[in-house]
């Protein structure tokens, strides 16, 4: 199972032994051993002895080093079979698996967009089908919430926004895809789309884009982003990605002229620290192509500025529609 934390925090409890206790403690790891006073057993440390510990010999009383088992994750991938369930038979997921991300689920799946709730057991079916589903605790942060919505919206179709109140307070946000998870205790744009980009579509069944059937508390369908099938993933973000190895080599050439380039391009070249063996030259970096980048990233960000504004001008009309 994939976890993906943008941000945890962790609780560590700390057990001292006071010098007193150690003191009193019989030293039980081997006759060999000298008995003192001394807190350590008058064994001295540091001191390599073939009779106590050399390092080598009967290490295997506390680890065998042909045994991977102490370093090696062996839990590995575990997705639960998407079975299709009929009411009014119920539905569970496990307790160590929240927010779930396969298994059982109702024959007929959710229409895409936002939900005022959308039980699990109907976007687990939306998740087969290559879906990206949006969790928040009803009590997170709304800044945040309009956060995830604005990606959720600008990035595909096939979404899935809806409050789950199980997110534990640490990570009160969520993004979910077949067999993968990404937990924020805020939402992070950049980790947020980076997630979406890579494991939207990736499912048994992520080529069906049909619409669903079911749509109680639908509050706003999706709509098409790139195009019905979702082809090209939060469409727009390239520009804002290009690096400088997308200049043309023949840039590059002219740059380097007869291979002595100029200090004031080269971004490090030299000998690698304690290796001897030359690195080859960093390639350089054209101040027009970078100027080039530069207003490309800008119109980029002005762009998605532009875009979420017209998308809380069109919440804002929808509501005033609905008070009337």
């Amino acid at each position: 199972m994939m976890w993906y934390v943008a941000q945890v925090v962790v609780a560590v409890t700390v057990l001292c032994v006071s010098p007193q206790r150690v003191a009193g403690l019989k030293n039980e790891g081997t006759n060999r051993q000298r008995r003192s006073d001394d807190p350590h057993g008058g064994v001295k440390m540091g001191e390599i002895n073939s009779v106590c510990d050399d390092a080598q010999h009967n290490i295997e009383v506390d680890w065998d080093p042909s045994s991977s088992t102490e370093y090696m994750c062996d839990e590995g991938v575990t997705l639960q079979p998407p079975l299709h369930v009929c009411l009014p038979n119920q539905i569970h997921y496990p307790d160590n698996e929240i927010p779930p991300t396969s298994g059982a689920h109702r024959p007929l799946w959710p229409d895409y967009g936002e939900y005022k709730y959308l039980p699990p057991q109907r976007w687990i079916h939306n998740l087969e089908h290559g879906a990206v589903v949006f969790l928040y605790h009803p009590c997170a942060d709304q800044s945040d919430v309009e956060k995830m919505r604005e990606v959720a919206t600008s990035c595909l179709r096939k979404h899935i926004i809806t409050p789950y109140k199980l997110l534990p307070p640490e990570t009160p946000f969520a993004a979910v895809t077949w067999g993968c998870k990404l937990l924020m205790s805020h939402v992070q744009t950049s980790i947020l789309r980076r997630f979406v980009k890579d494991h939207a579509l990736q499912s048994p069944e992520g080529n069906v884009a049909s619409k669903g059937q079911y749509t109680v508390e639908l509050t706003t369908p999706a709509r098409i982003v790139s195009d019905y099938h979702d082809s090209k993933i939060c469409p727009g973000d390239e520009a804002v990605e290009e690096t400088d190895d997308t200049v043309p080599q023949n840039v590059m050439e002219l740059v380097s002229g007869n291979g002595n380039v100029p200090t004031y391009l080269a971004t490090g070249a030299g000998t690698a620290t304690g290796t001897g063996q030359d690195q080859p030259p960093s390639r350089p970096r054209n101040p027009y192509v970078v100027q080039s980048q530069q207003r490309r990233r800008r119109l980029s960000d002005e762009a998605a500025r532009l875009h979420e504004n017209v998308q809380r001008l069109i919440r804002a009309y929808k509501r005033l529609v609905e008070t009337k």
